[in-house]
């Protein structure tokens, strides 16, 4: 795909992907939505693969085990929802740094263990995240 295109996106969906065919970094300033779906195995998200998606609102992971989120989630000032679908995620302290974080949940997973996270810097608000621990390395 050429780099105009991924440069005017507002969406961005990728199924079934292998951790090699991730760049290292995104270059994708528009984009406001990104969904990863893949089937259960362990993947490696580059820590600097959102640091070239400052706009993104949405974040949505299906099917996705990772023993912790890429450290670039911690600039997305602009991101507000983070979807996990049948996910498994060993560290959610992450999630508790995103500073304007409104929505964060998943759906489908069984055996679920409920943390609550302080969110944001303010610390004004709390996010209840619903993960269970991940068993990346089955």
């Amino acid at each position: 795909m050429n780099s105009k295109v991924l440069e005017d996106s507002l969406l961005m969906a990728l199924y079934d992907f292998d951790s090699s065919e991730l760049p290292e970094r995104l270059e994708c300033p528009q984009v406001k939505l990104i969904i990863l779906e893949r089937q259960k195995d362990a993947l490696q998200i580059p820590n600097t693969f959102f640091e070239g998606v400052k706009n993104l609102k949405v974040l949505v992971l299906s099917d996705i085990c990772l023993t912790k989120l890429p450290s670039s989630l911690l600039f997305l000032d602009n991101l507000q929802a983070l979807h996990l679908i049948d996910c498994e995620l060993e560290d959610i302290a992450m999630i508790g740094e995103l500073k304007n974080l409104k929505e964060c949940g998943n759906k489908g997973i069984g055996g679920v263990e409920t943390r609550e996270v302080k969110s944001g810097r303010s610390g004004r608000r709390s996010l209840v995240c619903h993960l269970p621990s991940c068993s990346a390395n089955e």
